[in-house]
């Protein structure tokens, strides 16, 4: 009967150590050898472990009187590995455990298969609800090359994921780099090193380790390194595929989705610490500036909608709280929420949202058109006017409209329907509206502007007839109002427009010399 060398690091693992070492001692496969460590414990784990060393000649206790961290566990599963003879190995975290057949299902996989490394299934034992539920599991078992299983990965990439759920080979594990393993995903990055060394992967369709989960997990605390460790992560799985010719389009696309559900994780976990709000703004802002996570938004997916809706809803409890230094740190999570607002965004229109919901939701939403309606509706109306320049909020946030020029609430109320049809790009149309209005003399209020305006408008669309129309009214508008030197201005640039002989030109031009020099 093969020999297995099973091995678990437990620190402060005195709740659930007990169970484990009972699932390991009373597997069907009983010719096996078990390597326990305690790693640095302060609670009654060493205890338990001498206690098991009596009772079961099977137990080998191996005491480290300090604990290294995850990346430390890694490198000491690495090197037990160098010690041990036996030719398969399995590892068991200390709040984990096996069903009893779990060696000899997997032993029997392997040997029928010719197998490098043989993985089963996990159930997901939720400790304080007291449920469970199958976290992985196929249908049918599938054997494959390392190549086949590159092609393949993402179909499969949830197995090898862990360094659990599996029996190794101890002379490939042994030969592993566990340097730099620390942080989220270590496990990973060191078993995508294993893989690189089977020939033979095979995964069989039962699910025979139990994986505890607590509240209080380390994977569910935010790790300052994590960012860095999803980085290298992605990476890392990268590297295998185009190792193995294997990163086609779908992979990359695939990768992406990958990428943002790591990252989207980081950001619920760091939401969920217990930092300060400019804390978790400083965490996100630096995963949201990461060219990595830009690219990752190029593709549609569910994981790209929750990572921006968890990034939306901070940004607006950061908005809503007002703090300077909060504002500071908002640019790179804007940038991504909401690009087309957040270009134009200025501090004053923040602390605008920060009063207004509504505005502060369409800024979110990154509706542009409907959140410069909105402002024009709060100036027509009146709302905010001693506490905010709103004109010029607008014209910030839609500096290349024509009404960017505008700065002058009331001219907002005297043509409502103009500003609205501005900004919502109907160009052509309110060119004729005005266009008619000054025909007919119907302009009541403002009319310096209104002519700016409409020149403006007439370039904008390149309606010449218009333009020259325009400057024949903002010269009559001087005359009237008695600004010599402007309409004079005017006249001349209509003359370098050959406009000289124009019968309105002609009239103003004799008009200006019947008052004679500007005294």
């Amino acid at each position: 009967m093969t020999k297995v060398a099973c091995v678990t690091i437990a620190y402060n693992a005195e709740k659930t150590l007990r169970q484990t070492v009972e699932s390991v001692l009373g597997q069907t496969h009983e010719n096996l050898e078990y390597v326990l460590v305690d790693h640095g414990s302060t609670d009654s784990t060493k205890q338990i472990i001498e206690a098991y060393s009596r009772l079961d000649a099977r137990v080998h206790p191996i005491y480290e009187e300090k604990n290294y961290g995850s990346g430390g566990v890694l490198s000491l599963l690495i090197n037990q590995a160098k010690h041990i003879r036996c030719k398969w190995l399995a590892i068991l975290d200390a709040d984990d455990w096996w069903e009893p057949n779990y060696l000899e299902r997997l032993l029997w996989f392997q040997e029928k298969n010719q197998l490098d490394i043989a993985l089963t299934g996990t159930i997901t034992d939720f400790e304080e609800a007291g449920t469970s539920r199958v976290l992985r599991k196929l249908e049918q078992p599938a054997v494959l090359t390392r190549t086949q299983f590159a092609l393949a990965y993402p179909q499969f990439w949830i197995y090898p994921s862990t360094v659990w759920a599996s029996i190794l080979r101890t002379e490939l594990f042994a030969s592993l780099d566990g340097s730099h393993l620390g942080g989220a995903s270590g496990d990973t990055r060191l078993m995508l090193q294993y893989l690189n060394k089977c020939q033979r992967i095979g995964i069989d369709n039962s699910a025979l380790y139990h994986y505890r989960i607590w509240s209080s997990m380390n994977s569910n605390q935010y790790d300052p390194g994590r960012f860095e460790a999803n980085l290298a992560y992605c990476d890392h799985i990268r590297a295998f595929l185009v190792r193995h010719n294997a990163l086609d389009a779908p992979k990359k696309d695939w990768l992406k989705r990958v990428y943002l559900a790591s990252i989207g994780e980081s950001v619920r976990l760091a939401l969920g610490a217990q930092n300060t709000l400019h804390e978790k703004l400083k965490v996100c802002g630096e995963i949201a500036s990461h060219p990595q996570t830009a690219d990752a938004l190029q593709s549609t997916s569910n994981e790209r909608t929750a990572f921006l809706d968890m990034l939306r809803q901070l940004a607006s409890t950061a908005i809503q709280r007002g703090a300077r230094t909060d504002f500071d740190e908002l640019p790179p999570i804007l940038r991504l929420v909401c690009p087309r607002c957040s270009a134009y965004a200025s501090e004053e229109l923040l602390k605008l949202c920060q009063k207004d919901a509504a505005l502060l939701s369409l800024f979110l939403q990154d509706d542009l058109t409907s959140l410069a309606l909105a402002l024009e509706e709060r100036i027509t109306q009146g709302r905010y006017a001693k506490q905010f320049d709103l004109p010029g909020i607008l014209a910030g946030l839609l500096p290349e409209n024509p009404l960017s020029a505008i700065r002058d609430a009331k001219f907002y109320r005297k043509y409502p329907s103009l500003c609205t049809a501005l900004i919502k790009g109907h160009h052509i149309e309110v060119l004729d509206q005005m266009t008619e209005a000054l025909m007919n003399h119907q302009v009541s209020y403002g009319t310096e502007s209104y002519l700016q305006l409409y020149l403006t408008l007439a370039a904008l669309v390149n309606q010449v007839p218009a333009f020259l129309f325009g400057k024949v009214q903002l010269a009559e508008f001087y005359f009237n109002e008695k600004n010599r030197d402007a309409c004079a201005n005017v006249l001349s640039e209509l003359d370098e427009m050959g406009m000289g002989t124009h019968e309105d030109v002609q009239r103003l031009k004799a008009a200006l010399r019947d008052i004679g020099p500007t005294q």
